[in-house]
């Protein structure tokens, strides 16, 4: 069989010369795994039932597990000639499978568990490894080209072949219609039949959402800000018109302020030079002269230029007309 598969591959292992050789290698491959087959299989052992269910994995690997249910009469003998058929027949149909698909293949790890009496049946599990199952390229993973005519057929309603593909994948095309579909599971009930390379099941790889998140973000982001940029604008002018105008210096003045200078030119005899005056205060020079201004304006006091500087002069408080 090694021998066959080197003289239909290309070079570079990735598929047959032709159509031609291709069909013929597969005939000649199929042919003789029937012929073999027919000679290692058990004539007594009947399957009342059998549920397959793959497992495909992103590497194209496949975990299978196969449950056969056999009527009660079945001897055990039988039934282990049974598991050494299904064995052999399953390694003879991965060779074919390489020749056909055009990469290297192999059982690993096979298991076969019972038989398990139960009371109307007994049942045999089988449980493997195959690698390389599917075709795993850069933008699909393909599923159902190691298949054969029969392989899979589920001749009865108690027969049925559950798929199951890899997270990160949705379905490009199907065939043949599942009998029913889950969340990344295609189930197939019997009775059916499949034909060459049949189910065929094209996955693609779903698109990351973080490109269209971060995207997304910066829109929002964008917006915030030139809304806020926006209503900052409109409401700035309607902000500085109901802001409070600034009070003149004058009219800040406390009148604590006033009556303390008043007391402190009173002490002086009711004359003082300017810059004394806003000393004794503790004033900075604007607003000693702001409080200055504003009592001259009060006609309390009379300022005098007196070279450079000015002299403040108390003005005594007018008495009250006499009736």
């Amino acid at each position: 069989m090694e021998a066959l598969r080197k003289a239909y591959l290309i070079p570079h292992g990735r598929g047959l010369r032709g159509d031609a050789l291709r069909k013929l290698c597969l005939l000649a491959t199929s042919i003789g795994i029937l012929i073999a087959l027919c000679l290692l299989a058990p004539s007594s052992a009947q399957v009342l039932g059998r549920k397959t269910e793959i497992e495909v994995r992103a590497d194209g690997s496949a975990i299978w597990v196969i449950e056969n249910k056999f009527p009660l009469t079945t001897l055990d003998n039988e039934i282990q000639l049974t598991i050494s058929w299904f064995e052999n027949s399953l390694k003879n149909r991965v060779d074919s499978a390489e020749v056909i698909a055009g990469r290297s293949m192999q059982i690993k790890d096979f298991t076969a568990s019972g038989p398990v009496q139960y009371p109307d049946h007994k049942k045999v599990r089988y449980r493997f490894e195959w690698t390389n199952f599917a075709e795993v390229e850069e933008t699909r993973l393909r599923i159902g080209d190691v298949f054969e005519p029969g392989f899979l057929d589920l001749p009865t309603t108690a027969d049925s072949l559950t798929i199951r593909y890899p997270a990160g994948y949705r379905i490009s095309e199907v065939i043949p219609t599942p009998s029913e579909t889950t969340e990344r599971e295609l189930t197939w009930n019997g009775p059916r039949s499949f034909g060459f390379g049949k189910p065929s099941i094209t996955l693609k790889p779903i698109p990351s959402p973080w490109p269209i998140l971060a995207l997304a973000a910066i829109i929002i982001c964008g917006l915030v800000a030139g809304w806020f940029l926006w209503f900052k604008k409109l409401f700035r002018p309607m902000a500085k018109a109901a802001k409070k105008p600034e009070v003149p210096p004058a009219e800040k003045i406390l009148k604590s302020d006033v009556e303390r200078a008043v007391e402190i030119l009173k002490e002086a005899g009711g004359k003082m030079y300017q810059t004394e005056l806003v000393r004794r205060l503790d004033f900075s020079k604007s607003k000693g002269s702001a409080l200055l201004s504003s009592m001259e304006r009060a006609g309390t006091i009379q300022r005098t230029r007196m070279g450079r500087k000015n002299l403040i002069t108390l003005k005594p408080k007018e008495a009250p007309p006499e009736e």
